[in-house]
């Protein structure tokens, strides 16, 4: 059996990481997942924003409810933490 390649190994093991939120600071997080090896940018939750590549959904809730691996959540809208204090 041939070894893993480096992508393979990656996404074996990747953390997937859903943002809540997207404004002005989800630059900064989308730029620190794009260089954190075994990180991994696998969805956002926004009403408007879209960002090529990534799955988006409109709510947490529409995000939830269906069978798609995220290992964590990082909650960037503020707005969005008074309403759901924990997932």
């Amino acid at each position: 059996m041939a070894p893993f390649s480096k992508a393979e190994k990656h996404a074996a093991v990747a953390i997937r990481v859903a943002i809540v939120g997207v404004g002005k600071i989800t630059r900064t997080s989308t730029s620190a997942l794009s260089v954190t090896e075994g990180a991994e940018l696998a969805a956002i939750v926004d009403r408007n924003a879209l960002i090529g590549g990534v799955a988006h959904f409109k709510t947490l809730e529409e995000m939830l409810a269906i069978e798609h691996r995220i290992d964590a959540v990082a909650m960037s809208d503020i707005c969005t933490l008074k309403h759901i204090p924990a997932v």
